[in-house]
């Protein structure tokens, strides 16, 4: 197994380069005979119209801000989304050169967790809840470092059966998140 390490200089102008990575280039193509190649699977397109139904949403919130005088603090765009626990660039990998089928290692793993993302209507962002799927609390992470640091920060861990939101994260999202703000 070959381990690469790009080293990052800063340049005089102050703008990020990396170094030696024609090297590293070379080196996967001349001596390991591989070339970066796509994977052959697609990936989900925006609807044609994503822009309009966007403008359209926003024109709908804006109304009902100004009709029923909510203050904009009070307005909150709530999200929830998947992350692999094992993170992959699914499109792009480095293999041997003339190989027809890209296979990568970790493509069809479809463990994730959710995380639900909020923002509010002046630029700030709430702490994240994050949900783990099991129906008891091994799942969640061990009290460490890590999970100190996140929990003062005011995140929200938590567990259900399918990590799907549902009535009771929902009523957990209020209680723990949105409430404290």
């Amino acid at each position: 197994m070959v381990f690469l390490h790009l080293f990052y200089n800063q340049s005089l102008e102050g703008s990020l380069k990396i170094e030696h990575l024609k090297w590293t280039r070379d080196f996967m193509k001349y001596h390991l005979n591989w070339s970066y190649q796509t994977a052959t699977t697609t990936t989900r397109k925006l609807p044609s119209i994503w822009e309009v139904e966007g403008t359209s949403m926003a024109h709908q919130v804006a109304y009902l801000v100004k009709m029923y005088t909510i203050p904009p603090c009070l307005v909150v765009n709530t999200y929830q989304t998947g992350v692999h626990l094992i993170p992959i660039k699914r499109d792009q990998t480095w293999e041997r050169k003339g190989v027809k089928h890209i296979q990568v290692l970790g493509i069809e793993d479809k463990r994730k967790i959710t995380i639900i993302v909020s923002s509010l209507a002046y630029g700030s962002m709430l702490p994240l809840q994050v949900m783990f799927q099991s129906t008891t609390s091994w799942a969640l992470p061990p009290m460490n470092e890590g999970k100190k640091n996140c929990l003062s920060s005011g995140f929200h861990l938590t567990y259900n059966s399918n990590h799907l939101f549902n009535l009771e994260i929902t009523q957990e999202f209020v209680e723990h998140i949105l409430m404290p703000y």
